[in-house]
């Protein structure tokens, strides 16, 4: 790899660490003021778990030596890689963090520290690996006979990989944790928090936009002719996407409140595109763009009114939906002569969003029922009241203040959540 290549790959990772931030942002102006320092800590949290245990393990079994083309070994703790081979270690590092903290969106505002540390240890290490492995195994060694990936399934910069792998994920844990206190009312119905921050959010979007530069961009794997195209095509699909959202949400007026629609309309948009931005054509990238953005809102509204998933910040919607709805448009979009059949592609592209539903479902429904019985998923309503904290807590017995609230008590006062 030339200097001008390793030169933008890393750059471009930097890009996608940056959205670690834009992330942080993003939820922290969405969810209720008590819990914005919760936030932040755990995505912090994420990124230190995720650099530990992908470059020591999940690193390896996602690109490593294949074996039956569902498992890579053994470049352990980046062992025998050269210097072109460790940037490219640590621009996939930034993908693997970034599929971690999706979970923290979703399950905002109720979880404990240690789930969350849980679930994402298991997301790096096993979940987002092993699916990885079968998309995206030859993309170190070219032989390496991954089975997704050799029977043509085109995921160029994960909207599967990546951020449907997160989103499922959250799913499964919003709906194990239950709703946060409060949030359905005496009738069963969702309500709306207060979101004090609520500009912060746009930041986080304006940040998550330019970091998608490096995260489509970089996913060339080197510096060339092709870098510009992807991110102007990555930048149309964005904008298309906020701007059909926005107009849905006023003229088929939807329930929610419209800033959450046109923020969620443009990180969709981003997501969807990322599957094809190789391939794709302009008229391709925008219309791609305009349908995600109704079909965020047609899938956030579900999500929230018809399945009463508590999902703060639209995780599912955004990534989950918006991710499938990329890789099933990666054959409708492409350029004249990408494939020899775009109706066979799509059975490809549809068996691998299939997979990547079942897998990250399955394995993460076994991880977060494990840490519901052995563990807890969600701190105590006096706690998620006051502020999910790190500090130490000491038991009732030790603690010379007033005594924490009656747990059903305060259930049934916020409309028995």
């Amino acid at each position: 790899m030339h200097d001008v290549s390793l030169l933008w790959m890393l750059l471009a990772a930097a890009l996608v660490f940056f959205m670690q931030i834009g992330f942080t942002f993003l939820e922290v102006g969405l969810v209720r003021g008590q819990n914005i320092l919760a936030i932040a800590v755990k995505n912090l949290l994420d990124w230190m778990l995720a650099c530990v245990v992908f470059t020591l393990a999940g690193f390896a079994l996602m690109f490593g030596p294949s074996h039956l083309g569902l498992v890579g070994s053994p470049l352990f703790a980046g062992a025998a890689l050269s210097s072109g081979q460790t940037v490219f270690l640590l621009f996939q590092l930034t993908f693997a963090a970034t599929a971690c903290t999706i979970l923290s969106g979703a399950i905002a505002g109720r979880a404990s520290h240690a789930a969350y540390a849980i679930a994402v240890i298991a997301i790096a290490l096993v979940i987002y690996p092993l699916f990885g492995h079968w998309a995206w195994g030859t993309a170190l060694f070219a032989g390496n006979g991954s089975w997704l990936a050799a029977l043509g399934f085109h995921d160029f910069a994960g909207s599967a990989v990546v951020h449907a792998i997160g989103a499922w994920c959250g799913l499964v844990g919003a709906w194990l944790i239950g709703p946060r206190l409060g949030w359905l009312d005496k009738q069963g119905r969702p309500q709306d928090f207060d979101a004090p921050n609520r500009v912060w959010s746009f930041v986080g979007v304006l940040i998550l936009w330019l970091g998608w530069w490096g995260f489509n961009g970089g996913s060339a794997g080197r510096f060339s002719d092709d870098v510009g195209r992807i991110i102007m095509l990555t930048n149309m699909a964005a904008a298309c996407g906020g701007i059909s959202a926005l107009l849905h949400a006023r003229l088929a007026r939807c329930p929610g409140d419209a800033h959450f629609y046109l923020i969620g309309g443009v990180l969709t948009g981003l997501v969807a595109i990322t599957a094809s931005a190789d391939i794709a054509t302009p008229g391709g990238a925008m219309l791609l763009g305009l349908a995600a953005g109704v079909v965020h809102n047609l899938a956030l509204d579900f999500i929230k009114y018809r399945l009463k998933i508590d999902d703060p910040v639209g995780a599912v919607a955004v990534h989950g939906v918006g991710g499938t709805l990329g890789i099933l448009a990666v054959p409708l979009v492409a350029a004249s002569g990408v494939f020899d059949s775009r109706l066979s592609q799509f059975a490809v592209q549809l068996l691998g969003a299939g997979v990547c539903f079942a897998w990250a479902t399955g394995l993460s429904f076994v991880v977060f029922s494990g840490i519901k019985k052995y563990v807890g998923l969600r701190v105590s309503p006096a706690e998620e009241l006051a502020g999910i904290s790190l500090d130490y807590r000491p038991a009732d017995d030790d603690d010379p203040g007033d005594p924490p609230p009656d747990e059903e008590e305060l259930r049934q006062l916020l409309g028995g959540a």
